[in-house]
């Protein structure tokens, strides 16, 4: 049984949140900030694909994807080499060490098959993660998420272990996430209001609908909590190293991805949600992008698009396959 709200707000007060090692992780290695010695965010030639950038965990598996379909674009076949270990590098101990394998699993028997052509993540010129989200190709980047982004067996044993914790099935169950703190530099994010407001609609709707919360910013959990009552849930993260809270909040987005239904912001965590669910159908995001982002002026923004949600019914693709996430 969920716990009531009571409890709830006395649980939050024990909660590690990953937020605030993210907030430092991105303000320290975007790759929009001045760095004098900046390699590109990725390299190529025709046996490998290396991957430099490293900043968000989410916004390295972004970059991870995109690099990937510019190899795809480039030679007309994967690398036989995606070399990952300069990424991640605000979760290791050793700026040395290889932690791709802490993030992907190795899928080399996954039988890869896919259309021939350009296909890139989107096709709007907005970067990925302001994007609108139904606008991605789920179909054409299907198999190289399931050949490249599937869970090991540490992510996939988190999973498992907050699953065993939640209170309600899927078929349930709204995932609400809420992407706070230094994101505000980056895109703007709704009232707190505004995002319970789009909750409590889909209640009316669907009378026995629970709300799943992930969120960075605690302020906005106390205020769910106190809105939405007993129909709300979260995750207690509590590995202690920066590894393990980084592993848990990735295997905190799967699970949303497997939700029925989404209120979301817009972020690269946002963003994989929607790549691991496949589709984009009930889904909700709220889109405000900036002018300017730390300082350099957006060319993508629209002054006549500059506060909306996106409500979208549309069925896109298939799910990513779950034999594919258990490496079969």
């Amino acid at each position: 049984m969920p716990q009531n709200s009571k409890n709830l707000k006395t649980a939050i007060r024990k909660v590690p949140f990953v937020g605030g090692l993210l907030a430092k992780t991105y303000r320290k290695l975007s790759p929009l900030l001045p760095q004098p010695t900046r390699k590109p965010q990725y390299e190529m030639n025709d046996t490998t694909l290396t991957l430099n950038h490293s900043a968000g965990v989410f916004s390295c598996y972004t970059i991870r994807l995109e690099a990937i379909l510019d190899y795809y674009r480039t030679y007309k076949r994967l690398p036989s080499i995606v070399d990952s270990s300069q990424q991640f590098a605000a979760y290791k101990d050793d700026l040395n060490e290889d932690i791709s394998n802490k993030f992907f699993d190795d899928c080399k028997k996954f039988q890869f098959t896919c259309n021939e052509g350009a296909i890139y993540l989107t096709n709007e010129k907005s970067e990925a993660q302001f994007s609108d989200y139904s606008k991605l190709n789920f179909l054409e980047i299907k198999p190289f998420v399931e050949k490249y982004f599937m869970p090991p067996e540490n992510i996939r044993e988190r999973i498992k272990y907050f699953e065993s914790k939640m209170p309600w099935d899927y078929q349930s169950i709204c995932g609400i996430r809420y992407r706070g703190r230094d994101k505000n530099l980056e895109t703007n994010q709704p009232p707190y209001g505004d995002i319970i407001h789009k909750a409590v609609k889909l209640k009316h709707k669907f009378p026995h609908i629970k709300f799943l919360l992930q969120t960075d910013e605690k302020a906005f959990l106390y205020y769910a909590i106190r809105e939405l009552g007993d129909d709300c849930y979260f995750h207690t993260i509590t590995s202690g190293s920066k590894l393990g809270y980084i592993s848990d909040y990735v295997a905190a987005i799967f699970i949303l991805s497997r939700c029925k239904h989404l209120i979301t912001t817009s972020g690269n965590g946002e963003l994989w949600v929607r790549i691991l669910r496949g589709d984009n159908r009930r889904s909700i995001q709220w889109l405000s992008p900036k002018e300017s982002i730390y300082g350099i002026k957006n060319e993508n923004f629209d002054s006549n698009k500059r506060r909306f949600w996106i409500d979208s019914e549309r069925i896109i693709s298939p799910r990513i396959s779950q034999s594919s996430e258990n490496g079969n």
